[in-house]
Parts: C-alpha cells; structure tokens; sequence
C-alpha cells in the first residue's frame, strides 16, 4: 500500500529575518576565529622551532629523567601545557562570541 500525499509533504524551515542574520554572523566570526586559531597555532610552533625553546625543553627533560620513554611523556606535558596557555586568549574571544550570543552560560 503507498502512501498517501500527506505522507510526503515536508514543510522546510527556516529561521526569522532576524534571527538568521544573526546565525550568519555567528558563524563568520567562528570560522574567523578558527582560521585564526589555526594560523596561531602554526606561528606558535614555528616560534617554538625558531627560538630554539623546544630544544630547550628537551634538553631540560633529559637532565630531569633518564628513561628516554620519562622524557618524552614529559617533554609531551609540558609540550600540552604551553600549547594550551598559548590558545587561551582565542578560546576566551570564542568564549565571549558565544556568551554574547546567548549560547554559553
């Protein structure tokens, strides 16, 4: 048995005038911030690299342990930690964008 032409009917949504304006906004700053998270993130491990912090991070974690295993789990913590703080101010731009828009508390 088919079935019936109100099976079928599908009724599209779609958000106010307003409130549509405001998703499109919302979600231009989102993908800014996320085009901008991710070019921080390459700039921060560049600066890493370059200033040879990271090599000093290393160096630091072998006189501190003499496992080679020990090193890396600890050059990889701390390694977390700094990325981490480093990230912070994007995450609290994201974070005012959403309280802003009333979707965080």
């Amino acid at each position: 048995m088919a079935p019936g032409p109100q099976a079928h009917s599908e009724q599209a949504y779609s958000l106010p005038p307003d409130k549509l304006a405001k998703a499109r906004t919302l979600n231009k700053i989102r993908l800014t911030l996320g085009i901008a998270g991710a070019l921080w993130s390459v700039a921060f491990l560049w600066w890493l690299l370059a200033s040879r912090n990271a090599s000093r991070l290393e160096h630091w974690t072998q006189r501190r342990a003499g496992r080679r295993w020990v090193q890396g789990l600890l050059f990889f913590a701390i390694f977390i930690i700094i990325d981490t703080l480093a990230s912070l101010p994007l995450d609290m731009a994201g974070h005012l964008v959403s309280l802003n828009y009333g979707i965080s508390v």
